[in-house]
């Protein structure tokens, strides 16, 4: 495998705020100028459409944590280089799981927050694919 892509489905708050901020826009204004209330409705509907996702290009050693709409991706590129393994680990306050990938020099990069079974299953994906390219 040398690509990774994982959907979180959540929609990044600032986002939600600013959807919802656009749809009150669009009732204030929307009788004063039926166009642009219809244009801030549309707005408010792509700010929801947002959602965020974690992406691993192993081919060329880097992972990014995205925002896309459909297949629209926007993130910034980190490159791989000292990554050790995956792991899985709870988070106490928020009692979730997240899926971290540990560098060489004890940093870590949390990728995504999910349920126990899914990030335990994610994270033995990834150590699969990191423990294949050590061996290569």
């Amino acid at each position: 495998m040398d690509y990774y892509f994982y959907k979180t489905h959540k929609t990044p708050f600032s986002f939600i705020v600013s959807g919802t901020l656009f749809l009150i826009m669009g009732v204030a204004v929307i009788v004063h100028n039926f166009g642009i209330g219809i244009l801030l409705f549309i707005l408010a509907i792509g700010f929801w459409s947002v959602k965020e996702g974690v992406e691993i290009d192993f081919k060329n050693n880097r992972f990014r944590k995205v925002i896309f709409i459909r297949s629209l991706k926007s993130g910034k590129w980190i490159f791989m280089d000292g990554i050790e393994y995956a792991d899985v680990c709870i988070h106490r306050k928020k009692q979730q799981w997240s899926v971290n990938l540990h560098f060489s020099d004890k940093k870590y990069y949390r990728l995504f927050y999910t349920e126990k079974a899914k990030a335990k299953a994610e994270a033995a994906k990834i150590q699969k694919v990191l423990e294949s390219r050590k061996t290569n």
